[in-house]
């Protein structure tokens, strides 16, 4: 019950890639790319998600622009081929072999196996009750929980470096709202966790009363410790995924 594929798009989309123009082989495609993604990808995508996810700072195609002792925060966007490799790249880059990620559960099974397999990193469980809160809601996660078990966790000699969270969530359905985002963003950085969020389900919310904000338009208390993610494969049934994170540069001179 876990595995959503999207087909309402197949039939366009296989209808487009049948025609002649869909594949454009050009010289410059039989030489190594920069591995976050081709440049023209880039610009077509940041396009599409500046119109859709309405960051409060625009992501950027390419690296940051920046100036004399100047450190910039902008959204940066890298391309992977598909929600596994982006989460096992975070696995690596962000921690240790024996390091732990905490992530509310239930939760979607892959989160666990993606960051176990290859870069050996433990998920641990921030475990939402199904009793009903003051509410009148069931699954409830709250920032205090949150940094409960944080602390737990660290007590317990554990080295925790990051907070997983899928909002739209998978399996539940729940839409977060900006205040409670808003709260585990600060409980993230007091810790100095990194937060990683899986908006895959942001374009494909229904309902007279559901609404989604993404974390990219809210104020972070620490940027460069914030991750989104996002794919097609649930409103096109194509995979690919991007991560869209935040870099801290200081430099001498202006570069690209």
């Amino acid at each position: 019950m876990s595995t959503s594929i999207s087909c309402l798009m197949e039939d366009e989309i296989t209808s487009r890639l049948m025609q002649g123009d869909a594949f454009n082989v050009l010289s410059l495609h039989h030489h190594y790319f920069t591995f976050s993604g081709t440049g023209e990808a880039k610009i077509s995508l940041t396009d599409f998600l500046n119109r859709h996810f309405h960051p409060v700072k625009p992501i950027l195609p390419n690296n940051v622009k920046w100036h004399r002792e100047v450190t910039v925060f902008s959204p940066q966007i890298i391309i992977a081929n598909g929600v596994t490799s982006c989460l096992d790249a975070l696995g690596h880059v962000l921690c240790d072999p024996g390091d732990v990620n905490i992530t509310p559960t239930p939760v979607y099974s892959h989160i666990v196996t993606e960051f176990r397999d290859v870069a050996d990193v433990c998920i641990e469980p921030l475990v939402l009750s199904q009793e009903e809160n003051s509410e009148g809601m069931k699954f409830s996660l709250s920032a205090e929980a949150l940094e409960d078990r944080i602390l737990e966790l660290q007590e317990g000699g554990r080295r925790v470096k990051a907070f997983i969270l899928l909002n739209p969530q998978n399996p539940l359905g729940d839409i977060y709202p900006p205040s409670l985002l808003t709260q585990l963003l600060d409980v993230c950085a007091r810790h100095e966790l990194h937060f990683i969020c899986d908006e895959i389900y942001a374009l494909s919310v229904y309902g007279e009363n559901a609404v989604f904000q993404s974390v990219l338009t809210l104020d972070l208390p620490d940027p460069r410790r914030t991750h989104v993610l996002w794919a097609l494969s649930k409103v096109g049934n194509v995979v690919i995924m991007f991560i869209m994170t935040s870099r801290e540069t200081k430099r001498s001179h202006i570069n690209f």
